[in-house]
């Protein structure tokens, strides 16, 4: 929840429109520094494991159901008004100047009727000029596609299309429509289902994805109950036996075994959430309305 966090809402559209909802999902990700787990040493002393996490992409997706197995919903469902679900691509214009420099030197002797008077020095004189132009670039960091009953968003950093972009994860709010400093909320989409006819209540379930490469762990480190750095020699290491002994090596010699260690039980904690797992890609977190 410290880094990607999600709601879901089903609101009714007023008694002018029958059966029809619109489905509110707030879904944001954030840069977060005060992720942590619990670990001993081999004397049994309480271990803090702190690491900062960042999402670089992820997935999100709606999918409607019915209640009742043998009802198939695409037949009394229809969706509409789907948040970012737009034309191939959004062209974002960029105005790109270029300045140019010249100079000219002007040089020349001045002559008296008895004497000489040379100019000895050179006047320089520049100008500037400047030009622009305007280049269109595509800017989509939220693409939808839809299907009858399931509606799939996948989310990039802005940093995909702007090199002078120091951030290269996700942050901010998903169904916001910015304007200017604020926001407003907008629906994920609108839908309309014909609960009579299909004898069945509607089930919607939103889930977010993201690959086990895309979770940017960072900063770990192991601290005591009075915040004192931890040497990694000093973690339990259970033996064959199910024992625990002290570690005869460093067991994390590089960072990036570090990351793959604590990736490993971001894992197995998100499985004991009973989270789906597809291949490299988990689900981090779900909601039902």
């Amino acid at each position: 929840m410290k880094s990607a966090a999600l709601t879901l809402q089903k609101e009714s559209l007023g008694s002018n429109q029958r059966d029809a909802y619109a489905i509110n999902a707030r879904l944001t990700f954030k840069y977060s520094n005060d992720l942590r787990g619990v670990s001993e040493t081999i004397e049994g002393d309480n271990i803090t494991v702190c690491f900062s996490l960042a999402i670089k992409r992820a997935s999100f997706q709606l999918s409607f159901s019915s209640d009742r197995p043998k009802v198939n919903p695409a037949k009394f469902l229809r969706l509409a008004k789907i948040a970012h679900h737009s034309p191939i691509a959004t062209m974002l214009e960029i105005t790109n100047y270029v300045q140019a420099r010249t100079s000219f030197i002007m040089s020349g002797k001045l002559e008296g009727s008895n004497h000489k008077i040379g100019l000895g020095g050179k006047m320089a004189k520049s100008r500037k000029s400047s030009a622009k132009s305007k280049i269109r670039v595509p800017s989509v960091n939220i693409a939808a596609t839809v299907s009858p009953t399931v509606i799939h968003w996948e989310m990039e950093p802005v940093k995909q299309h702007f090199a002078n972009n120091s951030k290269s994860y996700l942050e901010g709010d998903v169904f916001v429509e910015s304007d200017g400093n604020t926001g407003r909320p907008v629906s994920a989409c609108e839908i309309k289902w014909d609960a009579e006819k299909a004898n069945s209540a509607l089930v919607i379930r939103g889930s977010v994805f993201v690959s086990m490469e895309d979770l940017a762990v960072e900063k770990i480190r192991f601290a005591d109950d009075l915040g004192h750095a931890v040497s990694l020699n000093r973690l339990a290491q259970p033996d064959s036996s199910g024992r625990s002994q002290a570690a005869a090596f460093n067991p994390f010699p590089t960072s990036s075994a570090k990351q793959r260690f604590v990736k490993q039980i971001i894992r197995k904690h998100l499985v004991s959430q009973g989270m789906e797992i597809q291949g490299a890609y988990v689900e981090i977190c779900n909601a039902y309305t």
